[in-house]
């Protein structure tokens, strides 16, 4: 009877185990499948609104046209790079930026995702502290 209920708590441990691994990585998936498509998000960060065309592609990569205004600077951007969603992050990494020196080739980035429905993207952006809304304007 001893083994029995060794065996019991062993068997609901791995259970457990295994519902956490799976109700971990599916918010994961459902975040991705909700993200790909076409946002707009305009932002004011201190003096500087930047507003923003992106389009995240199924294959992992991005695309971000806009324009950046203020600050005493004025000029047009284009910039692409790679994306994931792990752990409830949005990691993107930068492969190309007109400027180059706005968004450097290799530089990494992590914003906590709050939310994602199919009109609007909430983010807490880990570079400012600022909550980032983007709403949805189309599937890719």
């Amino acid at each position: 009877m001893k083994r029995l209920r060794s065996f019991q708590i062993l068997l609901f441990t791995f259970a457990a185990l295994a519902a956490m691994a799976v109700s971990s990585a599916e918010p994961d998936a459902a975040f991705r499948k909700r993200l790909v498509g076409n946002w707009r998000e305009t932002r004011v960060v201190d003096c500087e609104t930047n507003d923003f065309n992106i389009s995240l592609r199924e294959n992992g990569t991005f695309e971000v046209k806009g324009l950046v205004e203020g600050c005493g600077r004025k000029f047009t951007l284009t910039w692409r790079g790679e994306w994931e969603v792990k752990a409830g992050r949005f990691h993107y990494t930068t492969t190309f930026s007109d400027p180059p020196d706005e968004y450097p080739a290799g530089e990494s980035f992590s914003d906590q995702i709050v939310s994602v429905t199919s009109t609007e993207w909430v983010m807490l952006e880990e570079s400012t502290g600022h909550k980032s809304i983007a709403k949805r304007v189309g599937r890719l």
